[in-house]
């Protein structure tokens, strides 16, 4: 469609992927450096495992339907309001619901998580999900950019 109205104009096709840093359970000291140990993208590790998540991000039908798509058994959602800031009741909800549903992982956003600044201390390991942009033929656009500069 892009292409159609842009003839003379190269268009590159991108994509979005997910990428997830584990966590070990309980708070940490650092977030922007401590949970970036273990970047991965192959969540099969969360395959049939049972997973409480929440996120507070304009898309959170579509991150719960992400996790959804990672194949593990989502017990409970906690959606909250676009840039939300979390209070410690929420962090006993959320623990609550982890411990009473017998989760193995908590699950969250990259964006959320940063805005908790390292302050809970969940019962079990939490699994931080981002998403990050892909060019379909990254080559043909990192020459495109250099002929440029």
């Amino acid at each position: 469609m892009v292409r159609a109205v842009s003839n003379i104009q190269p268009v590159f096709d991108g994509y979005n992927t997910s990428y997830f840093f584990k966590v070990k359970k309980g708070g940490v000291s650092n977030p922007a450096v401590d949970f970036r140990n273990e970047l991965s993208e192959d969540f099969r590790f969360v395959a049939g495992k049972k997973i409480v998540a929440f996120s507070g991000i304009a898309g959170n039908d579509h991150f719960k339907k992400t996790l959804e798509e990672f194949k593990c058994d989502l017990l409970e959602f906690f959606s909250f309001p676009d840039h939300y800031s979390y209070t410690a009741g929420d962090i006993e909800r959320i623990t609550k619901s982890i411990k009473e549903r017998g989760a193995d992982l908590v699950m969250t956003t990259e964006k959320d998580f940063a805005r908790m600044g390292g302050k809970f201390n969940f019962p079990v390991n939490i699994v931080v999900v981002g998403v990050k942009m892909c060019i379909k033929d990254e080559n043909s656009f990192r020459e495109f950019i250099l002929s440029r500069l």
